[in-house]
């Protein structure tokens, strides 16, 4: 029998414990503390961060129904975004050393008579 009645209605837990476990041979595993604090955030449908979020059923059809974890939960780890001039300076400096690296490969290649 399917139990109908939904606690949270309307609501989906997400829950990203990807940084919780540790490794372990054959299988990885969560120590106690933070395998109770993954239950805590479901049994109290509670949103912490870096650990969970409470989202509705709107929020994840905005989102094309992805439910992935770490779309709606941040573990803390923040890419640095450079400002666009920087950026292009960036890509543009790394152009031209691909360049410099590209002709010092083609005269390596030459005196091996591989080009």
């Amino acid at each position: 029998m399917v139990n109908r009645r939904k606690r949270h209605a309307g609501q989906i837990a997400i829950i990203n414990g990807s940084k919780q476990f540790s490794k372990g041979r054959p299988k990885n595993y969560l120590e106690d503390p933070l395998g109770t604090a993954l239950a805590d955030a479901y049994l109290k449908w509670c949103a912490v961060d870096g650990l969970s979020a409470i989202i509705t059923n709107a929020d994840a059809a905005k989102n094309d129904f992805n439910l992935s974890p770490s779309r709606y939960v941040s573990v803390g780890e923040q890419a640095e975004v450079l400002p666009l001039d920087e950026a292009v300076v960036e890509l543009r400096k790394a152009e031209e050393e691909m360049e410099v690296a590209n002709r010092e490969l083609e005269k390596v290649l030459k005196k091996l008579g591989l080009a």
